[in-house]
């Protein structure tokens, strides 16, 4: 991995994350591919949970969020056109696998956590 493709997997990561605590979901529009798949575990882990993109444009189009704009974002494989990366910030835990499309990373896949006490 490059770190050219290191850092445009990153950016493409911040821009989910800054376009949901900011609130813009034209923003988020252009870091979602349009057939996300975003899951959680219900609390007692015996099912999955769908989020759809549309689902996380809607809820970013809420408006600004309250929590701390503090996250980590960890980028864990890139392979091609394929990239992995794990972010850690006050709200949530998420494990996301990007896709490099004509228009630049977008993310494909979400699996994530609310973290205790949020």
């Amino acid at each position: 991995m490059t770190d050219d493709d290191r850092g445009a997997v990153e950016q493409g990561v911040r821009e989910y994350f800054d376009s949901w605590f900011e609130g813009d979901p034209d923003r988020m529009t252009r870091a979602l591919h349009p057939e996300l798949a975003k899951r959680r575990a219900t609390g007692d882990g015996s099912e999955l949970v769908l989020i759809r993109a549309e689902d996380v444009i809607e809820d970013t189009r809420s408006g600004p969020k309250k929590y701390e704009r503090n996250y980590e974002v960890v980028v864990l494989d890139v392979d091609g056109d394929m990239a992995s990366a794990v972010v850690h910030s006050q709200p949530f835990t998420e494990y996301l696998h990007l896709g490099r499309f004509e228009d630049g990373w977008r993310i494909v896949n979400a699996f994530y956590r609310r973290n205790p006490a949020h």
